[in-house]
């Protein structure tokens, strides 16, 4: 199987060379590139890391997977790539991330954590305002009734 690494692998001082078969996403490269990490990062593609970019249907089958999750508002471009690469792949994804390791429970992806105990339940997350505490289903910055912030909160049904 190949695993998708994310970013926080790279910053963590992690060696993809451990792995049979493993891949980073262009936006990973991107993120990585500069300094330290992105040298390294340079060094493991010369001995084989795989550079993969998803397909726009896996992209979009992962944002339809975290809008049902409620994490949409919660995972970057990078995320998305790095899930979508892994779903078009059928492979796994190496990640901390809880909303990276909540989509990929969804989907059905297998997923290894870095150095974090990782999700025991998928979760589906709703957004609530800090002043008049409404609830919204969709991931918004601020209160469109009393312009608060609206932070992301757990829903109570699974």
């Amino acid at each position: 199987m190949i695993w998708i690494l994310d970013t926080g692998f790279f910053l963590a001082g992690m060696d993809p060379l451990n792995f049979d078969a493993a891949a980073i996403t262009p936006e990973v490269r991107d993120e990585v590139a500069k300094g330290f990490p992105g040298r390294k990062m340079d060094y493991f593609m010369e001995s084989g890391l795989m550079v993969l970019a998803p397909s726009e249907d896996s992209l979009k089958e992962v944002k339809k997977a975290a809008e049902r999750t409620g994490d949409s508002g919660r995972l970057s471009g990078t995320d998305i790539s790095v899930i979508a690469a892994a779903l078009e792949r059928k492979g796994g994804v190496v990640s901390d991330d809880y909303s990276i390791q909540n989509v990929c429970a969804v989907l059905g992806i297998p997923y290894k954590e870095l150095s974090e105990k990782g999700i025991k339940d998928v979760w589906k997350w709703r957004y609530r305002c800090t002043g008049c505490r409404r609830y919204f289903e969709e991931p918004i910055r601020e209160c469109p009734i009393c312009g608060s912030a609206v932070k992301p909160v757990r829903s109570r049904s699974r």
